[in-house]
């Protein structure tokens, strides 16, 4: 569930189509056949050895095999893993742990799949206060090769996110009208919008989809305690052209990647009425606030000196905006194309991780 293409000769996999029921295949050196060569026209002959996975890679469930073959000559799987389909979907699960990387009251939990009562597969982490109803960050790691399947998956609620209607266009003009007044023009009535995007905000991914290498893996990222409110403008402007395009093509130099995503502060706005600075929030009682900044701090385990964070301006109206960054971003961050002529986009900034951390979120100290 975690492979990348690459396996090497003499590799066990173990494929799981339900807690229960998996099926181990070992990519192995075997007898070239003119049916396989056929079959496969990419296939290179070793001394008429080829490699493949015996039991036979399972294509259609655990019942079902494939002739998936290996790279001879390079001693690794050299296609593309084929989708798993199962009879019933492995779906994915969570579990709260102890971490004192993530505040109180807030507390961590565990995305992934169960296994059995002893094993849990992590897909990623994310810490949530659930009083405020309030994502804080979430970490995860990109393999290289992250872009395999689709992104696919629909938002959905867990035991520990209450609801999702705040969410709902309708429910946030009525929330922008009861803290900026009648007369505020940030949030327009859905209902007035003839052509157009009605939704001002975006569920903006932590731990995003397209980080990941499987359907099943892209589709536990679809949680909502795994998500901040972001302009929408913002979430498909720099943060998803710049900063999450970015993250994936450095793996291919810096190799695999702790990255850690939350959300700083609370966006402020001016109040139709008394112009007094408000904070903002989707819920009643303070809760989901909208974050002034969204943030990633990127770890490369295999070049320690590519470790830095990129801040996003949660806003699409403040111009006098400070760079969040105490000192000059390292060298690394010249490769970050970064487009701040556009407001709407979100005023992007790189800095030095270490002093980020330091500077605004010291509970992340030696974790991201």
């Amino acid at each position: 569930m975690l492979r990348t293409n690459v396996v090497p000769v003499g590799t066990t996999l173990r494929i799981f189509c339900s807690p229960n029921n998996f099926v181990d295949t070992t990519c192995t050196r075997s007898q070239a056949s003119s049916t396989m060569m056929q079959a496969n026209k990419k296939q290179k002959a070793n001394n008429g050895q080829a490699t493949v996975f015996y039991p036979a890679l399972q294509r259609q469930s655990c019942d079902g095999a494939s002739n998936a073959e290996c790279d001879p000559e390079a001693d690794e799987f050299d296609t593309e893993l084929p989708n798993v389909k199962t009879k019933k979907i492995f779906r994915s699960s969570h579990k709260e742990i102890k971490d004192d990387s993530c505040p109180a009251p807030a507390k961590m939990f565990l995305v992934g799949f169960k296994l059995n009562e002893d094993q849990f597969l992590e897909v990623y982490r994310t810490c949530y206060d659930q009083s405020s109803q309030t994502a804080l960050f979430s970490i995860h790691e990109i393999e290289p090769k992250s872009e395999i399947a689709p992104r696919t998956g629909d938002w959905a609620k867990t035991n520990v996110v209450i609801t999702k209607r705040v969410w709902k266009p309708e429910e946030i003009y009525l929330t922008f009208k009861s803290l900026l007044g009648n007369d505020q023009s940030y949030v327009q009535d859905p209902k007035t919008i003839i052509k157009g995007i009605k939704y001002v905000f975006a569920r903006g991914h932590l731990a995003p989809s397209a980080d990941f290498v499987f359907c099943s893996e892209k589709r536990a990222s679809f949680k909502l305690f795994n998500a901040v409110p972001q302009y929408a403008t913002v979430n498909g402007g720099n943060w998803l052209h710049s900063v999450e395009k970015w993250v994936r093509e450095s793996t291919l130099l810096y190799g695999k990647l702790k990255v850690c995503t939350g959300g700083l502060g609370v966006l402020q706005l001016e109040h139709s009425v008394t112009s007094t600075m408000t904070d903002i929030y989707l819920g009643t009682n303070e809760r989901t606030p909208i974050p002034k900044w969204t943030y990633k701090i990127i770890k490369s385990y295999t070049h320690p000196k590519f470790h830095f964070a990129v801040v996003t301006l949660n806003s699409v109206s403040d111009v006098t905006v400070t760079s969040p960054c105490p000192y000059r971003p390292p060298r690394f961050c010249r490769g970050l194309k970064i487009d701040n002529t556009v407001l709407e986009s979100g005023q992007t900034f790189c800095c030095r991780a270490t002093d980020f951390i330091e500077e605004h979120v010291s509970h992340l100290r030696g974790v991201c």
